[in-house]
């Protein structure tokens, strides 16, 4: 893809910082690009992750194939860095489409934090409220309270310990979407 990777929008950018509306507009099309697999019978996705996204000739973020599980029946494909990895497949070594939701709630503190942190100790900010800790210094003044907390809050339920608790891709996107601006978004910064 000719707009390199998500990753590399965040965690190695040059100039400047990605801006807020164009984050959530990144997080809201990956929950969609994850539904639409589920409703096509592909809700696995291997390692779901910063470097896994592209943009394309309209900076549109997509999500790449190389992350599905085409010919995985029983989800026993995964690798990633061991503080990354959902729970479940630490405990059974199979992957479910719960995994695939907490891998998405690792993507939402990437984009909130402009950083790779540990779901562990994003977890351990969450409930001790350190918000500032977790939030890139760059966002300053670019969204509400209120947005900040919904990102944290679907991040949170995402990386549930008990893949049963955590969220279906049909009401993260419901969740995504009244957070979008109204504005145009530029790629891959401005608004």
């Amino acid at each position: 893809m000719p707009n390199d990777t998500l990753a590399k929008h965040l965690f190695h950018w040059e100039t400047q910082a990605m801006k807020w509306p164009m984050r959530l507009r990144v997080v809201l099309y990956l929950a969609e690009a994850l539904e639409y697999c589920t409703s096509k019978g592909r809700a696995l996705y291997h390692d779901l992750n910063a470097y896994r996204v592209l943009f394309d000739d309209d900076c549109n973020p997509r999500l790449s194939c190389f992350g599905l599980m085409k010919n995985s029946r029983d989800g026993k494909s995964y690798s990633t860095n061991l503080a990354f990895t959902p729970p479940e497949y630490m405990r059974t070594g199979r992957i479910t489409p719960e995994s695939v939701i907490y891998s998405f709630g690792t993507l939402l503190l990437d984009v909130l934090s402009g950083k790779h942190i540990p779901p562990s100790h994003a977890l351990d900010l969450i409930r001790d409220r350190n918000f500032s800790m977790l939030t890139d210094s760059c966002l300053e003044g670019q969204f509400s309270n209120e947005e900040g907390t919904e990102l944290v809050r679907l991040a949170s339920r995402c990386l549930h310990y008990e893949p049963r608790e955590r969220p279906n891709v049909r009401s993260m996107v419901q969740a995504l979407a009244p957070l979008q601006k109204d504005v145009e978004v530029n790629f891959p910064y401005s608004v």
